[in-house]
């Protein structure tokens, strides 16, 4: 389904790179994804937004060209038996990463040290601030 077909998308690039909030293209608003989100029921799909979110790869930090691999929940409900489920995985997954939210912060060393004792290699998780909904 085409949402929108833009004669350029240098705009959103450059609201992007720049870490604008939004920007206009030929009079539609766009609006970046990592920008706080003003419409809460459009957040939760109860109402249709009246603008267009753009989130990017390179906005979390996450690879272009792997398998990304995610887990939005707080950090404390993974337990060992669950990170090591999740090394298995990325270690039989070629390019992989998984991607977790830093909620809290306090456990994203905890889950570093941990994954890496059971044999996981440096890189493989990526942690983001929690993203706007």
């Amino acid at each position: 389904v085409t949402v929108a077909e833009l004669s350029t998308t240098q705009p959103i690039n450059s609201m992007i790179l720049n870490g604008q909030l939004q920007t206009n293209v030929n009079g539609l608003s766009i609006q970046n994804g990592l920008a706080t989100q003003i419409n809460a029921k459009a957040a939760t799909g109860e109402e249709i937004p009246d603008q267009i979110m753009v989130t990017t790869r390179q906005q979390y930090g996450l690879p272009d060209d792997a398998v990304i691999f995610c887990n939005f929940n707080q950090l404390y409900k993974i337990d060992p038996g669950t990170l090591k489920m999740w090394v298995n995985i990325l270690n039989r997954v070629p390019n992989s990463v998984l991607w977790l939210l830093r909620f809290p912060q306090v456990g994203e060393t905890n889950i570093h040290v941990a994954a890496q004792q059971m044999g996981l290699k440096n890189g493989k998780i990526i942690f983001s601030n929690v993203a706007a909904k």
